[in-house]
């Protein structure tokens, strides 16, 4: 079996690649990382958006129930908040 040396750029020049290879990994690594914690985030943001919508359904179901009191108590009519008054047409 035969050996030869290698030049130092050559060398030096397989040190770089093996090099670089290494900072990409560790440039993947810490990509997934992130990507990982971005959907976390994005897990819990479609949690909370999806628990707001059950609890603005609930809010206008409220609503709904008020207006039938209101509506058997008083009749239908135009309600002013800030008189506290309603008008019927």
């Amino acid at each position: 079996m035969e050996t030869k040396q290698l030049t130092t750029d050559e060398i030096d020049q397989i040190k770089s690649i093996e090099t670089r290879g290494e900072e990409k990994l560790f440039q993947f690594g810490q990509l997934e990382v992130e990507i990982l914690m971005v959907t976390r985030r994005l897990d819990e943001l479609h949690d909370t958006k999806e628990q707001l919508h059950k609890e603005f359904h609930a809010l206008r179901n409220e609503e709904q129930q008020l207006v039938k009191q209101l509506n058997s108590k008083y009749g239908v009519g135009q309600i002013d908040i800030e008189a506290g008054t309603i008008t019927f047409s």
